[in-house]
């Protein structure tokens, strides 16, 4: 009986092994299919990245795209537009590509050199030095007095003044731009000195070209965490004021500034 109930035990403990050895091989089985359909997924992985080059060309194959030159059926990108890359790293000096249009997806190949993961800001920031030197401190409307209180009743020193100022992209809001080529948008000031209530202030802004390439698709704006798009704005008041209805309901006076000048990542841009 002894002998007999030890065969059965050994049997037993050779099952649970098998079992074991079945179930690691399960888990094996799965983590290599999970890491290969990982390794898929990021080759097929897409990121913007900007053009750091004058033009960037994206062309059907990779010869033609090292040329950086007009192709058969390809598409140009201007300074500081983005370009869908593919994959984790550029190929034999190539990114592979790819835009949209209503004709569908069209794969191609960009040259690695021409992008870089942050727009090329050299020029804007170059502007905008310029732009604070050649504007006296006399000549601007000091950080104090952009409130919608000082806007919207300005002392008579205010009214020769200019607001020279950056401007996030994010805190651009209810931006309307007409085929016209009339842009207006609104930003979020303080009402009144010293306040942490804020209320809004509206820019108009007069130009045909920044208004075709914002609704060409050819200017978009990025911000997340590592780069935020800024515009440097040059704008005076106007005395005028426009009564807007909120959310809810509450009838909101905003002072209306004409921007003279605008500077961004793809250009400077004066009003008409």
């Amino acid at each position: 009986f002894m002998v007999s109930a030890a065969a059965g035990t050994s049997a037993s403990h050779g099952c649970v092994l098998a079992d074991m050895k079945q179930q690691h091989d399960v888990i094996a089985a799965s983590n290599a299919q999970a890491q290969k359909n990982f390794a898929a997924a990021q080759e097929k992985k897409r990121t913007d990245m900007f053009v750091v080059a004058p033009t960037a060309w994206l062309c059907s194959s990779a010869d033609e795209a090292r040329r950086n030159a007009e192709c058969a059926g390809g598409k140009s990108f201007g300074r500081g537009e983005r370009v869908s890359v593919i994959g984790l790293q550029a190929q034999d000096g190539v990114w592979p590509a790819a835009h949209w249009d209503s004709q569908g997806e069209h794969p191609g190949f960009v040259l690695a050199s021409v992008l870089n993961d942050l727009p090329d800001r050299t020029a804007f920031e170059a502007h905008a030095q310029e732009i604070e030197a050649q504007v006296p401190p006399g000549k601007r409307i000091g950080s104090a007095n952009v409130n919608l209180e000082d806007l919207l009743n300005p002392p008579k020193d205010l009214k020769e003044k200019v607001l020279v100022m950056r401007i996030q992209s994010t805190a651009m809001r209810d931006m309307n731009v007409a085929p016209s080529g009339v842009v207006t948008f609104t930003m979020p000031v303080p009402t009144r000195r010293g306040s942490e209530t804020v209320a809004a202030i509206q820019f108009e802004f007069a130009n045909e070209s920044w208004a075709k390439e914002f609704l060409g698709g050819r200017k978009a704006f990025s911000c997340g965490p590592s780069y935020c798009d800024e515009l440097f704005v040059i704008a005076r008041p106007t005395g005028r004021a426009l009564d807007r209805v909120d959310d809810n309901g509450t009838v909101r006076r905003l002072p209306v500034l004409e921007v003279e000048e605008l500077t961004d990542r793809f250009g400077v841009y004066r009003g008409r």
